[in-house]
């Protein structure tokens, strides 16, 4: 009871700040030196706040919507000289409320050594200060970045700790699922409203300089990012469909649900035309299937569901109405890339996927070669974060940017940085690899797997288009770390922490998977 009365105080506390702040905000906006719409971000850090204090399935929500907004910027100030992007606003919002709550639980530092490659990541961070304080042209520039680079880096933590607090792991899913599904809608949406009345580019729609192409973006950054996080859920989903097929249970309508999700993410990754995300995609899907194929003799099933075919099902599981709406469907898909000539211009970008001589690709040659060329002015520690424009001159207005995430690591933090990010990495995997090894359950493995198969596609991709400091990259790279947590209340064991169930070796149905609750307390040692 004083427990609640105490939260019941902090709300209200904070809900008198914000009305005080919109009152101010609202009064700037009258006098015409504040823009109205930032009227609306006390709202925005409230919610944030609360759910990072008291609901971390809600703040796990909200982080995932965050990712997917980074199209949107917010001016503060009629003069537009003062921007704040809406992902890292929320993500910072929700960190707040998570900081505070271990605060007063006295469980900070208990908490922050369960974060997987937590130190090499710290000692990055490190790394792209004193490279920045040293070496930077423009410090004031140079700690914007470095702050981009610390909000990434929280979002990864806080998916881990919000990871630890959720009782509903199943609910993680669908919640990933759900926003990753309206977002490639709103994607593909937009993208037939332009083509289907020439309408040119509309908000979700821009059309590529180099090419003229027209490419969906949704909210999401830009029509790369669009298609790296597409390619990333269907990654994430064809890990669940992979997980549904090998325990031979028989179909229902949640497989079916997940069987129409993967296919909207894959029609979404086609039309977002980013050969960078295709290529990602593949190899997130040869991820998992390499890791499913390494890790296959730890996953059990009874003899009573081998080789089990249902009545009206072929040996591959799937109904025979079911394989004639596949095949209506796919059918669908011919006829409308055909009559909207959509086909062509996918064939034109299969055939230069790796054309480096002309358009898109030779841009990204060229300015590999020029960071190259300035990162030789301090080859070990770098030049620090967002350096490149130094000795360039801007190309239609726009500043230069390195396009290569590898290439904008050794520019920026050098040699040092590069060793560090890979430690960084390679510590992240192994955290995964040792959580695969501890559990034979299924459903658990599929998260396992599916989020570092979605973490390949945002690595792979950002070889091409770089997201270092875009919130969607620690996003993934934060679910691959919360991944080993969420395995286990999959599998309802603490993975790494003695003996598990007999239980924990069966094979979930994909009720169990969609609906599967935690009876334990979360993880600690």
């Amino acid at each position: 009871m004083v427990e609640r009365q105490r939260l019941d105080h902090e709300s209200g506390v904070v809900g008198g700040v914000l009305i005080g702040l919109v009152i101010l905000l609202a009064g700037g906006a009258v006098l015409g030196k504040v823009n109205l719409i930032a009227v609306f971000l006390p709202i925005i850090l409230a919610f944030g706040f609360l759910a990072g204090r008291r609901a971390p399935l809600m703040a796990l929500v909200a982080l995932t919507i965050a990712v997917s907004l980074e199209h949107y910027e917010v001016a503060l100030f009629s003069n537009n000289r003062v921007y704040v992007r809406l992902d890292e606003i929320i993500a910072l919002s929700v960190a707040c409320g998570v900081a505070m709550r271990l605060y007063q639980r006295g469980t900070s530092l208990a908490v922050l050594r369960e974060i997987p490659a937590l130190i090499p990541l710290g000692f990055f961070l490190l790394e792209n200060i004193l490279s920045t304080a040293l070496n930077h042209h423009n410090l004031t520039k140079g700690l914007d970045f470095l702050l981009i680079l610390l909000a990434g880096a929280i979002c990864y933590g806080e998916l881990v700790i919000l990871a630890r607090e959720i009782r509903q792991p199943a609910a993680v899913v669908r919640a990933i699922f759900s926003v990753g599904a309206i977002e490639a809608l709103l994607g593909l949406i937009a993208l037939a409203i332009t083509m289907l009345f020439h309408l040119g580019a509309i908000p979700g729609v821009q059309v590529e300089p180099n090419t003229g192409f027209l490419e969906p973006y949704g909210t999401s950054y830009e029509g790369n990012i669009y298609g790296h996080y597409v390619g990333a859920m269907l990654v994430v989903t064809c890990a669940i469909l992979l997980f549904l097929w090998t325990s031979n249970q028989i179909l229902g309508m949640r497989r079916a649900i997940v069987v129409s999700g993967a296919a909207l993410f894959f029609v979404a990754l086609i039309a977002s035309l980013s050969r960078g995300a295709w290529l990602g995609a593949f190899a997130g899907i040869v991820v998992v299937i390499a890791m499913y194929w390494f890790f296959r003799r730890t996953v059990p099933y009874p003899a009573s569901q081998q080789g089990r075919t249902p009545s009206g099902q072929s040996r591959f599981g799937i109904t025979r109405a079911q394989a004639i709406g596949g095949a209506v469907a796919l059918v669908a898909v011919i006829v409308v890339l055909s009559v909207s000539h959509l086909d062509t211009t996918i064939g034109n970008r299969f055939a230069n996927l790796f054309q480096l001589q002309q358009g898109t690709g030779l841009v990204r040659s060229q300015n590999s070669s020029q960071a190259l060329a300035e990162w030789a002015r301090s080859p070990i520690i770098g030049l620090g974060n967002g350096s490149f424009d130094k000795f360039l001159d801007p190309v239609n207005g726009v500043k230069p940017w390195i396009l290569n995430i590898t290439i904008s690591i050794l520019h920026d933090s050098g040699l040092l940085g590069l060793g560090l990010a890979i430690w960084f990495l390679w510590a992240l995997l192994r955290s995964v690899l040792d959580a695969a090894r501890r559990t034979t359950a299924p459903a658990a493995k599929a998260i396992l797997f599916g989020t570092t198969g979605a973490a390949v596609v945002m690595l792979v991709g950002a070889q091409a288009t770089n997201t270092l400091y875009l919130l969607i990259l620690w996003f993934f790279l934060g679910l691959m770390a919360a991944a080993p947590v969420l395995a286990h209340h999959f599998a309802d064991a603490v993975v790494g922490s003695g003996p598990a169930p007999a239980t924990v070796g069966m094979p979930m149905t994909d009720k169990d998977f969609f609906d599967a609750t935690q009876k334990r307390p979360a993880i600690t040692r």
